[in-house]
This record gives C-alpha cells, structure tokens and sequence, in this order.
C-alpha cells in the first residue's frame, strides 16, 4: 500500500488507522484520516454533501461498489498506473475530493494532499513529482500566473472541474503537452461521467463517455444519463445540452439560468461566451455573469452583473456594438465581491441577494 504526504508530514495510509490522536490537526487533514479510515474498515456507503451552486446543498448516499466502479473507469481511462504520485488539493468533503482518494488507494497510488488554496504548487519543492490531479479552473489560472506551465507539463494527466473552463485558461493551456481535460459529472454520479479534451490533436468541444454511460434529453432539451453508475436508471439533469450520439455531448447551459424576456429564452451562459471574447479583446478583466431581473414589460429583462467595477458605463454602449439584439443586457449591476462556492464557481444566487443597481 502506498504512502501519504499530508501537509508535509508522510505516513503510510495502514497507519491513519492507528492515529488515535487528532489533536492539532486540521480540518482538512482530519476529514482525509476520517475518510481513510472508513475506506479502510470496509464502510459500505458514505454520505456525502453536494456543494450547492445550483441549488440548496444537500447530502447524497453513495454506494461504496459505486465509488470503486467510477474510481476504476477513471484509472482505465486515463491510463493511471499502481505507484504514481496523485495530488489531492480539493476538499475532501465533497466528492470530487473523497474520489481522488479512493483512486488512489484502489490502485496503490501515493498520494500527496495539501490543504486546497489558490496554487497548490506554492507548498510542494519544485523537484516534487506530480502525476495526476484534479483542479478547479481558478487553481490553474493561478498555476499559469506563477509560471508553473512547466510542472504542469510533467505531470501524466492533469482533470479540470467544479466550474467552466474560461476562454482565457483554455488558450493558456494549449502550451501544455500533458493531457488536460474538463470534466462532466456530479455527486449522484460518484465524480465525471464524461470528460472534454481541452489540448493536444483530440481537443474538442464535446464531452465523451466514460464507462458505459448512455447520454439523452428531457423535453427541456436537458441531458439525462443511463448506466451501471445510475443503477441503470435515468438520471435527469438540470444542463441543457446538444446530443451529438449517445456518447457525445455539447454542453450549452443550466435550465435553471434560462432567462425567459418576453418570450425569448436566452441561455446565459452562451451569451456570456461572447461576451468574454469581447472583455478580452478589450483588456476587461473583471468577472461577470448574465441573469434576469423583474422587468414589468418583459417580465424578466437581461442583465449583466459585474464584480468591483464601479465605472461600467461603457459596457451597455460595446456590448451593443459587438452583439445580437437580443443578448444584448438592458442593464449593467456592480457588485464588490462574487461569492464563491467551494468548488470554485461564482454563486449567483447569493451574489444576486447583495446586488447593487447602479
């Protein structure tokens, strides 16, 4: 069985068994011992907090066969190897951080699990092999910042999750050989069940399935999911997609966001693709997102929300050069601070509950 670096400090994973003492220790490092232990002893299901961004948080029973189906179609997929060095820099109270450790020790990986902040390259030695890890976009955005593309690049395969990719880390990417893709999937589903290649000559812009999962839609055009993982049940979902095949997905929105303006439905988070293009022709780095607000004529009306950018006023005036009239905002808001979900998406309906109309 392999060894664990847990904040500096290596451990074989048949000894977290035997700490009986967790005093000093942290939140993070406790619940990986905790999970570990549990694993260890032969728990048979384990409950587990979704991270709330598209909804009220709640907590999910999942099945520990599960758990090594999907941990064992990520190794087969990815081609991960018994001895290789994985890095767990995600919580592991939500699932994508409880399956970094399952890979781990169903495959007798090492593992190296630091405390998640912004870089989790700032506290390992550059001479630190890494071979496989999971991050959220704003991890790598901030990898790249530092000028670590170089350890990037050393790494087997590198899985990107918990919210978009941006246009931005997508191209600065491109300079990476390592494989780097996007993933698709949620706690119900023990981790992705679909993965995007986002360099290299298999780029491509849909998502393809892992294991035996079979894609379709809803009458809401929102993709559903059928395999051995959902107990060969329909698995309904919130995200409105473009079926290519069964196996192939083009991922278009949330239902939930659908803005409805006077009749026209506008999917926000297309429009908001083009407006990134826009801000980053233009220089604007600010975060943003698309919503509706009451509108008594429309019944709702498109709006832009922008973060810590009190002089917006040439926003409305570019945007309708650029764009088609009707993703076209009616209103520019500011806002001081995004709030930000664990897993690193911006989360809207809290952001929303402090805006300010300017």
């Amino acid at each position: 069985m392999g060894t664990v670096l847990l904040n500096g400090k290596k451990l074989k994973f048949e000894n977290l068994s035997q700490v009986s003492d967790l005093t000093g220790s942290t939140p993070f490092e406790r619940e990986v011992i905790e999970f570990v232990r549990q694993w260890q002893s032969g728990t048979k299901t384990f409950k587990i907090k979704t991270s709330g961004s598209t909804g009220k948080a709640k907590s999910v029973l999942l099945e520990r066969d599960k758990m090594i189906l999907s941990a064992g179609i990520t190794v087969k997929t990815l081609d991960l190897k018994p001895g290789m060095t994985a890095l767990l820099c995600l919580h592991p109270q939500y699932i994508a951080g409880k399956m970094m450790i399952v890979r781990v020790l169903e495959l007798d990986m090492d593992l190296i699990a630091i405390t998640p902040s912004s870089n989790p390259f700032k506290e390992l030695s550059r001479d630190q092999q890494i071979d496989f890890a999971a991050f959220v976009p704003m991890q790598m955005s901030q990898m790249f910042e530092a000028g670590d593309a170089d350890r990037l690049n050393k790494m087997h395969t590198i899985i990107a999750g918990g919210a978009p990719v941006s246009l931005k880390l997508e191209e600065k990417i491109q300079q990476l050989s390592a494989p780097v893709y996007q993933t698709y999937g949620m706690t119900e589903t023990c981790s992705h069940v679909a993965l995007k290649r986002l360099n290299g000559k298999q780029k491509s812009d849909f998502y393809q399935a892992v294991g035996d999962a079979v894609f379709g839609q809803d009458h809401r055009n929102c993709l559903t999911i059928r395999g051995t993982i959902t107990d060969g049940k329909e698995l309904i979902t919130n995200d409105i997609v473009k079926l290519k095949s069964e196996s192939e997905f083009l991922w278009v929105g949330r239902y939930d966001h659908v803005i409805n303006s006077g009749g026209y439905k506008i999917s926000p988070e297309s429009a908001e693709t083009e407006i990134e293009r826009i801000f980053s022709d233009e220089g604007i780095q600010h975060r943003f997102f698309l919503t509706g607000l009451p509108d008594e004529k429309f019944g709702q009306a498109l709006a832009l929300v922008v973060e810590n950018m009190p002089d917006h006023t040439r926003l409305l005036p570019l945007l309708k050069s650029k764009l088609s009239e009707y993703d076209v905002p009616k209103s520019v808001s500011n806002v001081n601070e995004f709030d930000i979900t664990p897993t690193g998406k911006i989360n809207r309906s809290l952001t929303l509950k402090k805006l300010r109309i300017d």
